[in-house]
Order: C-alpha cells, then structure tokens, then sequence
C-alpha cells in the first residue's frame, strides 16, 4: 500500500466485476467442498461413536 494511501481508499478502488467473479465462485466451490468434507468427517465420527458405544453396552452421544 502506497504512503499515505488508508485501508479505505484502497477498498473503493474500482474493480471490474469480470475479475471478482471468478475469484468469488472458486472460493465459493472450495468452501461448498469443505463444508462437505467436514459434513462427512463428523458423520463418520458420530457413526464410530454409536458403534463403539453399541459394543461396550453404551447409549450413543445424544446429537446435539
């Protein structure tokens, strides 16, 4: 950042929307795959509970 330049002045700088766009739908898809992947991994976990807790005779964690 230039000397002199504030944070506010380099956030008014026109952008064109051509350049943002793809970069807003890329970070869109990696989030969307993350929050699968996150989805996925605390299913799993919650599954291996139910079974590990199954087998020592348990109740299973009540979802929260």
């Amino acid at each position: 950042m230039p000397i002199g330049q504030s944070s506010n002045d380099s956030a008014n700088m026109n952008i064109p929307t051509s350049v943002i766009v793809p970069h807003l739908h890329n970070l869109f898809q990696q989030t969307s795959i993350q929050q699968d992947l996150i989805m996925s991994l605390l299913s799993s976990l919650q599954t291996t509970e139910a079974n590990d807790a199954s087998q020592n005779g348990k109740m299973p964690p009540i979802p929260r």
